[in-house]
């Protein structure tokens, strides 16, 4: 059997392409294994000409019809018969395609009680990159109909499904929440539905957006799996006591998060992050904190 591969783009004329050439191509290789027809043969009786095997790949690419913007492979397989015969077979047409930016955002809910403890509240992952170890709560920014999530509107799916807690836009504040990528601030109600503090006001506090660390690279594909990420603060201040026991309850952990970590530096060594640049956002978060709330917060931000 003879493998040869030819590259077509909208429709245009077909030309062979080396493997070598064929590896080059930056974009990924969407497969259609819809083409894989028996029309999609033909029988050559005298040994297969080049002209004869161009003009029936271009006659089963014009067929396809679903072109890719960035061209299409096509990948012929040649059977040789007895007395010089040969079967010509597409084994398959795939549609490149681009390997866009995958964006996501991380959040760092930080919560102070009325002894000036501060617990961040933080995730160990399920999966890699970073299995087993800590985490910042987020993920991926997603396509939800004809809409690219803000950051703020990922944060609160997020949220919601690896640890539990619901964030809500504050009336008047769901137009930028839900439309505007980045929002320096945004009022939002934090609802833990537990009896010491089912809701309570606070907000979405920007810290930036970071490029991604070497644990997102994906050798194979020449990418990474995320790109760039926005991070936000939640502080969250209540006026009693807390400790790690009652925080237990408050969040569980679902989703990418294996377990749950409260973190207290008073107490808590400094966390080892999994994945490299959650430890920068995570620096930044300490940084904006002493800024934010220099008398709020506890004494081990300060050192």
């Amino acid at each position: 059997m003879e493998r040869r591969m030819f590259f077509g783009r909208n429709g245009g004329k077909v030309t062979e392409v080396t493997k070598e050439k064929a590896a080059e191509m930056k974009p990924q290789l969407v497969l259609d294994t819809a083409s894989m027809l028996e029309e999609r043969t033909h029988l050559c009786h005298h040994d297969c000409q080049n002209d004869e095997i161009i003009e029936f790949v271009q006659t089963s690419y014009d067929g396809w019809g679903k072109f890719g913007s960035d061209g299409d492979l096509i990948v012929v397989c040649f059977y040789r018969l007895n007395e010089g015969a040969c079967v010509a077979q597409i084994e398959f047409i795939g549609r490149l395609q681009r390997c866009k930016p995958s964006l996501a955002a991380d959040i760092i809910p930080v919560i102070t009680d009325s002894e000036g403890n501060t617990f961040f509240v933080l995730i160990h992952r399920k999966y890699d990159p970073g299995k087993g170890k800590i985490a910042l709560i987020g993920g991926n920014e997603e396509v939800i109909g004809p809409y690219f999530q803000t950051p703020t509107a990922t944060l609160q799916m997020e949220a919601m499904e690896e640890v539990n807690l619901v964030l809500v836009p504050q009336v008047g504040a769901e137009q930028d929440f839900f439309h505007r990528p980045f929002i320096p601030r945004v009022p939002v109600k934090v609802k833990l539905r537990q009896r010491e503090v089912s809701e309570t006001d606070s907000e979405l506090i920007l810290l930036g957006t970071y490029e991604t660390s070497a644990e997102e690279e994906r050798p194979h594909l020449k990418a990474k799996r995320i790109n760039w990420t926005t991070a936000y603060i939640l502080p969250i201040r209540v006026d009693f006591p807390v400790d790690k026991e009652m925080l237990t309850r408050w969040f569980r952990a679902g989703d990418d998060a294996e377990k749950m970590a409260f973190v207290n530096l008073a107490t808590d060594p400094y966390p080892e992050f999994g994945i490299g640049h959650h430890g920068t956002i995570f620096s930044d978060a300490m940084e904006a904190l002493r800024r934010e709330y220099p008398m709020k917060v506890c004494t081990a931000l300060h050192e």
